[in-house]
C-alpha cells in the first residue's frame, strides 16, 4: 500500500477510535463509570445490521438495517443506565464498572449464541478512487466524512444545547446540579444512550472497513485507551489520543509486524501509566461523589 493509502487508513482508524472514545468520555464524565462494554455494543449493532442488510439491498432495506442498529444501541444504553445508575448506583462507581465488565461477557455470549461466532462482510461503501497513482478505498473516505460530521455535531451539542450544558454541569458538580433543578436522572440516561449510539456507529464503521466478528469488539479496548490518554475528562484530548493510537498501529503495520498491532493499545497504556498517569489533560480526577 502506498504512503497515501496508509495515511488514509490511519485517519479512518483514528476517526473510528475517536467516535467510540468520545462515548466512553461522555459516560465517564457524567456517571464516573468506565464503560468496558462499548466494543461489544458496537459489534452487536453491526451484527444486527448485517442480519438485515445485503450488498444488493434497496433503500428501504438499508433504512431498516440502520434502524435495527439504532434500536440495539438505544436498548443497550437504557438497560445499562438502569443496571448501573438505578440498581448499582447505591454501591458506588466501582460496582458500576464491574457491571459493564459483566455486560461485556454477557454480550459476547449473546452474539455467540445468535450468530455462532461467524464472520460477515458489511461493505457499505464499495469501490475505490485513484489519486496520484494510488487506489484509495471509498470506505475509508466515507468513514472520515461521517466521523467528522458526527464529532462536529457532538461538539455543537455539548457546547450549545441544554442537554450538553446539563451534562457538563453534572460532570462538574452533581449535588449542585440537583439543587439547581437539573433533571439529573434524565441527563444520565441520555449520556448512556449517547455513549451506546456512538459505540454502535463506531462498530458499524469498523465493520464496513474490515468484517463483522466477535473479535471486532476489541475496538472497545482501543477506545478506552484513547480516552485514558486524553485523561478521561476531555473530549478533545480523547480524540487526540485516538489519532495517536491509530498512528502507532499504522506505523507498526508499515515498518514492523502487523500481527503485533493488537498489543499496541496495551503498550501505549503502560507507557502512559509510567510517563503521565493523569493523561494529556493533566488533571487528577476525584471519582467519588459527595
Amino acid at each position: 500500500m502506498s504512503w497515501l493509502g496508509n495515511l488514509l487508513t490511519a485517519l479512518a482508524t483514528g476517526c473510528i477510535y475517536s467516535i467510540m472514545a468520545v462515548g466512553v468520555v461522555l459516560i465517564y464524565r457524567t456517571s464516573r463509570v468506565l464503560a468496558f462494554h462499548v466494543g461489544e455494543v458496537g459489534m452487536l449493532a453491526a451484527y444486527a445490521m448485517v442480519t438485515i442488510w445485503t450488498p444488493k439491498a434497496g433503500p428501504l432495506q438499508t433504512i431498516e438495517a440502520i434502524l435495527a442498529g439504532c434500536a440495539v444501541a438505544l436498548l443497550a444504553g437504557i438497560v445499562m443506565y438502569i443496571l448501573v445508575e438505578r440498581l448499582g448506583g447505591r454501591f458506588g462507581h466501582f460496582i458500576g464498572t464491574v457491571v459493564t465488565i459483566a455486560a461485556t461477557i454477557a454480550l459476547n455470549g449473546l452474539m455467540s449464541l445468535i450468530w455462532g461466532g461467524q464472520t460477515y462482510r458489511l461493505p457499505l461503501f464499495p469501490g475505490a478512487i485513484s489519486v496520484a497513482g494510488a487506489n484509495l478505498p471509498l470506505q475509508n473516505i466515507a468513514v472520515i466524512g461521517i466521523s467528522f460530521m458526527t464529532l462536529t455535531s457532538i461538539g455543537i451539542l455539548m457546547r450549545y444545547s441544554a442537554l450538553g450544558i446539563d451534562m457538563q454541569a453534572i460532570a462538574c458538580n452533581l449535588p449542585l446540579s440537583r439543587l439547581h433543578g437539573i433533571p439529573v436522572q434524565t441527563t444520565l440516561c441520555a449520556a448512556w444512550v449517547f455513549g451506546s449510539m456512538l459505540a454502535a456507529l463506531a462498530g458499524v464503521l469498523i465493520a464496513s472497513v474490515s468484517v463483522v466478528s466477535i473479535e471486532g469488539s476489541f475496538i472497545g479496548i482501543s477506545a478506552i485507551v484513547a480516552a485514558l490518554i486524553g485523561g478521561m475528562t476531555s473530549i478533545g484530548f480523547a480524540i487526540v489520543g485516538a489519532f495517536l493510537l491509530a498512528a502507532c498501529e499504522t506505523l507498526v503495520t508499515m515498518f514492523g509486524e502487523p500481527r503485533f498491532t493488537p498489543v499496541i493499545p496495551v503498550i501505549c497504556l503502560l507507557i502512559l501509566l509510567i510517563v503521565r498517569p493523569t493523561g494529556l489533560a493533566g488533571r487528577s480526577e476525584n471519582i467519588s461523589r459527595v
